[in-house]
């Protein structure tokens, strides 16, 4: 039996969407799995109030 063109695209799409939700999720995890590690390690937990990098920070979000 022959397979429609029209459910083969469709299949495809699916499987391009899957792989952005696992490319999202897989960045949130990295980014959770980043802040745990600053938290818990003192010197560098220490270090985000430091009054440079706090001004480095808040201007990179002001900028968008």
């Amino acid at each position: 039996m022959k397979e429609h063109p029209f459910k083969s695209w469709i299949f495809e799409l699916r499987e391009i969407k899957n792989s952005h939700y696992f490319l999202v999720s897989w960045t949130q995890f990295n980014s959770v799995g980043s802040f745990i590690h600053i938290f818990f390690h003192q010197e560098r937990f220490l270090k985000l109030f430091d009054p440079r990098i706090l001004s480095i920070l808040l201007s990179r979000n002001s900028q968008g």
